[in-house]
C-alpha cells in the first residue's frame, strides 16, 4: 500500500478523545505502510506522517479553496438559525457542504494517488470523499466511526428536533452504504449499527487504544511541575476531556454539585483535579482546573482515583483507558464504562452518580480493592487496547479488503 489518507477533524492545537485516536492511530500506520497523510481543518495545508513523524506541508496557495471555506460555517450558521438545529452539532451536517476540504482532498490525492480514502468521525464527508475515490482511482473507502451518531443525539435532551435527528440518521445511511467496509470502537457499537442499519457485512471493530510507549515515557519522567501543589491532597481525585463537548460539561456539573461537597465533607483535604481544553485554569481549595497539559499521563499518575460521572455519549471513552493504563483505579456510571468490557468491582466500579461517593469511600479505606482494580484493569488495557495490537489489526483488514477487491474484480 503506497498511501492512506484520513480526512478529518482539526487536530492541530489542543484536543480530545477524538482527535487522539486520529493522530496516534496515524502514527503507528505509517510505521506499517508507506504514508498517511492527513487533511484536517486548516485549508491550503496538510499533515504527512512518514515512519512515525509529522510534518505539515505547505499546498500552493489557492483563493478559491478560501473562499470556499466559508461555505461550511454560513451553512452552519443558518441550520442553527433557521431550522433551530444544536450548535455543538450543526456543523457535522453542514460537512455535506464543505467545498474547500474536498479541493484540498483533490489537490492532495491527485499529487499522492492513496490507495485508501479513510474517513475519521464525520460520516457526512463521505459522499465527498466517494467523488474524491472515484476520481483518484483510489481501491478502499473506509469510514472510521467513532461512535453511532443517531443512538448518540437520541440520548442528547438538547437535540429534541426530530428532522435532525432524521437528517442525521439519513446521512449516515447514506455514508454506510457508500463505503467499503466500516470501522466501529466496540462490539456494542457493531450491534447498534447492525440494528440501525443492517450494514452489519461491512463492519470491523477496531477499538479505542492508548500509546503504551508515550505513557511509558511520561511516568519515567523525574519531575511533574503539579506534584508539589497536590502531595498534601487525600484523596487526590481526576477528570479530564475536551470540555468543549457537551457530555463532559455535563459530568462536570455533577462532579462540582453532587459529588465533591460530599467527599469534602468526609475528607477535608481531597482534591479534584480537572485537565482537558475548553476550561480556563483555575485554582480553589478543593478544586483546580489545569487546563490542556502535554504532560496528562504524569498527571493522571498522581491521582488516587479516576471519576467519570457521564450519562450521555457515544463510542468508548478513550480517558478509562488511560486511567487504567496510568494505574488509577475508575468509578464510572454504566454509559461511561460501555462497550470497553469491564467487569464491575474486577476492572472497575461501575455504579450509578447517587452512589459515587459511597464507591469513593470503599476505595480509600480499602486499598486491597484498589490494587486489585489497578492489576486487572491494567492486563485487560495491555490484551486489548494497546496501540500496537489496534495498528496492526487495521492494516490486516486493510490486506483483507484487498484481496476482497481483486476476487471481485477478477
Amino acid at each position: 500500500m503506497r498511501v492512506c489518507v484520513l480526512i478529518s477533524r482539526d487536530i492541530r492545537g489542543p484536543y480530545g478523545g477524538a482527535s487522539y485516536r486520529v493522530v496516534t492511530l496515524a502514527k503507528y500506520l505509517s510505521k506499517e505502510i508507506h504514508k498517511v497523510v492527513i487533511v484536517d481543518s486548516v485549508r491550503n495545508s496538510y499533515i504527512e506522517v512518514l515512519h512515525g513523524q509529522f510534518a505539515i506541508r505547505k499546498l500552493p496557495y489557492s483563493v478559491l479553496v478560501f473562499l470556499l471555506s466559508h461555505i461550511h460555517d454560513l451553512i452552519t450558521k443558518l441550520l442553527i438559525l433557521l431550522l433551530h438545529f444544536p450548535k455543538e452539532e450543526a456543523g457535522r451536517v453542514a460537512n455535506v457542504f464543505n467545498v474547500s476540504l474536498f479541493l484540498d482532498s483533490l489537490r492532495i490525492a491527485l499529487y499522492e494517488r492513496p490507495h485508501i480514502i479513510q474517513v475519521e468521525e464525520y460520516f457526512s464527508l463521505v459522499p465527498l470523499a466517494f467523488i474524491l475515490k472515484k476520481i483518484v482511482g483510489s481501491k478502499l473507502l473506509i469510514l472510521s466511526t467513532h461512535n453511532i451518531e443517531t443512538y448518540r443525539l437520541l440520548r442528547d435532551p438538547n437535540c429534541r428536533s426530530s428532522l435532525f435527528i432524521r437528517l442525521v440518521s439519513a446521512l449516515e445511511h447514506i455514508a454506510y452504504m457508500l463505503s467499503d467496509c466500516i470501522f466501529v470502537v466496540s462490539e456494542l457499537d457493531a450491534k447498534r449499527l447492525k440494528a440501525f442499519t443492517g450494514y452489519g457485512d461491512k463492519v470491523e471493530v477496531v477499538p479505542n487504544f492508548v500509546d503504551f510507549k508515550a505513557i511509558e515515557k511520561q511516568l519515567n519522567t523525574p519531575v511533574n511541575r503539579f506534584k508539589k501543589l497536590l502531595e498534601k491532597r487525600k484523596p487526590l481525585l481526576i477528570f479530564h476531556g475536551d470540555f468543549r463537548y457537551l457530555p463532559n460539561r455535563e459530568a462536570l456539573r455533577l462532579l462540582l454539585t453532587k459529588i465533591m461537597p460530599s467527599v469534602i465533607k468526609k475528607y477535608p483535604k481531597a482534591m479534584l483535579v480537572v485537565a482537558g481544553a475548553g476550561l480556563s485554569k483555575l485554582v480553589k481549595q478543593n478544586i483546580i482546573y489545569v487546563g490542556y497539559v502535554e504532560d496528562l499521563y504524569s498527571l493522571i499518575s498522581l491521582a488516587d482515583i479516576a471519576v467519570v460521572p457521564l450519562l450521555r455519549g457515544g463510542g468508548t471513552r478513550i480517558k478509562i483507558i488511560e486511567y487504567m493504563a496510568c494505574k488509577v483505579p475508575v468509578i464510572s456510571t454504566v454509559i461511561g464504562a460501555e462497550g470497553l468490557n469491564l467487569e464491575n468491582y474486577k476492572d472497575a466500579i461501575i455504579t450509578d452518580i447517587g452512589s459515587f461517593v459511597d464507591s469513593i469511600t470503599l476505595l480509600v479505606e480499602h486499598p486491597n480493592l484498589r490494587e486489585l482494580l489497578i492489576m486487572n484493569a491494567l492486563r485487560k488495557v495491555k490484551q486489548n487496547y494497546d496501540i500496537e495490537i489496534v495498528a496492526k489489526k487495521v492494516v490486516s483488514v486493510y490486506y483483507k479488503l484487498f484481496k476482497l477487491k481483486l476476487k471481485l474484480i477478477s
